[in-house]
């Protein structure tokens, strides 16, 4: 018994005198799902695309831009990159319907509304980016939930899925319908 009792109280000790970290520290340390995107994010390549035209280039650079933002829930930066969307598509005298869905992005007044906007603006940029290609492709996307299951569209030069409509509600919902060349 007096051996159980010395085991007990040295494991006690031991306990007790363990540094562990403090609260500053662990917050500080990364949690399991920081780690994981981390880990996503380091080994996943973003395949690129060219076009012949710089005017191009510069319109889907800033598509790209806003669909993330639609991606991440985010109005307020969306609202901004919708803004560089409808300049860079004004640049271009044949893009200026895009400009003008692209300036309704900007006005729609939420991200919801927005969202809706952003179904209309992919409906006419797949005219845009078909056979403006010169290297690389551009995969067209689709979400039949998204809009109250009529379904819409996205552009992304990966086949991995990232829904703009839905955001981290239904981020992987959706499938590659078509690929551009």
């Amino acid at each position: 018994m007096r051996y159980l009792s010395l085991i007990i109280a040295g494991l006690f000790i031991t306990a007790c005198n363990s540094n562990p970290k403090s609260n500053t520290e662990a917050a500080s340390e990364p949690t399991e799902i920081e780690e994981v995107a981390a880990d996503i994010e380091e080994t996943t390549e973003t395949p690129t695309v060219k076009f012949k035209s710089k005017g191009i280039q510069t319109i889907y650079s800033a598509y790209e831009k806003l669909r993330d933002a639609l991606v991440a829930t985010d109005y307020e930066t969306a609202k901004a990159f919708a803004k560089d969307l409808s300049e860079a598509l004004k640049a271009d005298e044949s893009t200026w319907q895009q400009a003008s869905i692209a300036d309704g992005i900007m006005n729609a007044g939420d991200v919801e509304k927005a969202r809706a906007v952003f179904s209309e603006l992919n409906n006419s940029m797949e005219s845009v980016f078909e056979g403006a290609i010169e290297s690389g492709e551009i995969n067209k996307c689709f979400c039949p939930m998204a809009l109250d299951n009529e379904g819409a569209s996205w552009f992304s030069t990966t086949k991995e899925i990232k829904n703009p409509y839905f955001g981290d509600k239904m981020l992987k919902c959706g499938m590659v319908k078509k690929t551009i060349k």
